[in-house]
């Protein structure tokens, strides 16, 4: 029986080393698969019931708060150079307005406008608040009714045209987005399985 020196043991042992290391990647990549898959669709389905939160409400006209900004689907053509119909409006409650700046505000307890501002009143028949004449862009003239501070929901700081339709699509069929919620945490917990299995 011939002996192996020390130095020719352990080339031996590092490559079994390897050997063992190239067997085990095929099994371990597919653990990361199945790892990837599994929490993509649970992460998925959070995302959507986050999206069904966000347009739930789009187009009921109140205004939906969370941290100073709400968000809305334009369903009108009057400001169609700036802001399409069909847009997806995000707004922002501030008291720093200026002439020029795109404001939402609540025309009656139900119904938000969202029209340009052209003209400032200080101290509006001197009630303490200002007063804001408004127009819509494509409209012939500026709005009837001065706009006060406490009609005023926020500046629009973000526009996504044609955002808001698809939005107000899923808000309106929300049996479709629960139904894709439930398959992907199906799929996820199914997904887990498998890597469980292997």
């Amino acid at each position: 029986m011939e002996l192996q020196t020390l130095q020719e043991l352990n080339r031996d042992f590092a490559a079994e080393g390897r050997s063992v290391t190239r067997q085990s990647l095929p099994a371990k990549s597919k653990k990361n698969q199945f790892t990837r898959l599994a929490d993509s669709l649970f992460y998925f389905a959070v995302a959507i019931i986050l999206m069904y939160a966000f347009v739930s409400d789009i187009d009921s006209g109140a205004p939906k708060n969370i941290f100073g900004y709400s968000w809305f689907t334009v369903v009108s053509r009057s400001m169609q150079d700036e802001i399409p119909k069909g847009s997806l409006i995000l707004v922002k409650k501030t008291d720093a307005l200026a002439v020029g700046d795109n404001i939402t505000f609540m025309r009656d307890s139900v119904t938000t406008v969202t029209h340009k501002i052209v003209s400032i009143y200080e101290d509006y028949y001197r009630s303490g608040s200002s007063g804001y004449q408004t127009k819509g862009l494509s409209n012939a003239s500026p709005d009837d009714t001065i706009v006060s501070d406490a009609n005023i929901v926020g500046k629009v700081v973000l526009v996504v045209p044609g955002a808001g339709m698809y939005m107000s699509w899923l808000g309106a069929n929300i049996h479709i987005v629960l139904l894709i919620y439930g398959l992907c945490v199906v799929f996820s917990f199914l997904a887990r399985g498998l890597l469980y299995k292997y």
